[in-house]
């Protein structure tokens, strides 16, 4: 299990870029496609492809605005002063990791902007306070929690399901209250075993990888050791986010 894990870790580190350039390549993928099976020409699918991004503003806007509410809600001294006190009371590695699984779980319960930010929050301050934990295992556990936040109050489908005229509603033939979605006894039940089954695998994982890592560190860097001068490019993932020819055919494509 544990060469099976250090394979996978290795294998992702290696060859997974950043988001927006996956974001970039099936992008790409995309309008080669629709290039080979439409009869589209050049112009149709650039400027398709140009509306569509627009149809998305408000949207996107909406799930900004969630998640950068979640971040000061997130960042107000009295959770800042809850999750030092909660961190402070933890002395052990597989304890850190257990309690960063379950609050982080139950702030993306409350609001996935909350959570998301919380967990990240707490994954460092965790790692000040117990220094020997396993750092990528305890950044995995904050953001594990985000696997509740669907089943939560800010769930996307539940909450559109239950307003007035949404979309589904000339199909279903009526609005689906939250008692039938998020407040369900099987989606309760669901959320609730989550909350204590995702400490458990992360806690399994924690003793496979059984090595200890040291974060001190990790908070006393400075800018020189960031410097994009001193940083060798190893990985491929790396090399493709770094290189300029992906942001120019980006450019090239968004100026068409």
């Amino acid at each position: 299990m544990k060469t099976t894990i250090l394979f996978f870790d290795r294998l992702m580190q290696k060859w997974t870029p950043d988001p927006y350039i996956i974001a970039i390549f099936l992008t790409l993928i995309v309008i080669t496609l629709a290039k080979i099976f439409t009869p589209a020409s050049n112009s149709d699918i650039i400027l398709s492809w140009g509306d569509g991004i627009w149809k998305l503003s408000t949207f996107t806007l909406q799930m900004a605005m969630i998640l950068v509410g979640g971040y000061l809600v997130a960042s107000a001294p009295l959770i800042n002063q809850f999750l030092k006190k909660i961190c402070s009371s933890v002395h052990s590695p597989l304890g850190a990791i257990v309690i960063t699984t379950f609050i982080s779980g139950f702030a993306s319960w409350l609001n996935w902007g909350f959570g998301l930010v919380v967990g990240a929050f707490l994954a460092i301050e965790m790692a000040r306070a117990v220094p020997h934990t396993n750092f990528r295992i305890l950044v995995a556990s904050s953001y594990s929690g985000f696997l509740l936040w669907h089943g939560g109050l800010s769930g996307s489908i539940p909450l559109v399901v239950n307003t007035e005229g949404n979309f589904s509603f000339e199909w279903i033939g009526r609005i689906i209250p939250l008692s039938e979605t998020i407040f369900s006894p099987f989606n309760l039940i669901a959320v609730i075993g989550l909350l204590f089954i995702l400490p458990l695998t992360n806690l399994l994982l924690a003793k496979i990888l059984s090595s200890q890592v040291e974060t001190t560190n990790l908070f006393d860097l400075t800018e020189n050791h960031h410097s994009f001068e001193n940083t060798k490019l190893n990985t491929p993932a790396e090399k493709i986010e770094h290189s300029p020819v992906v942001s120019l055919a980006f450019f090239v494509l968004g100026a068409s």
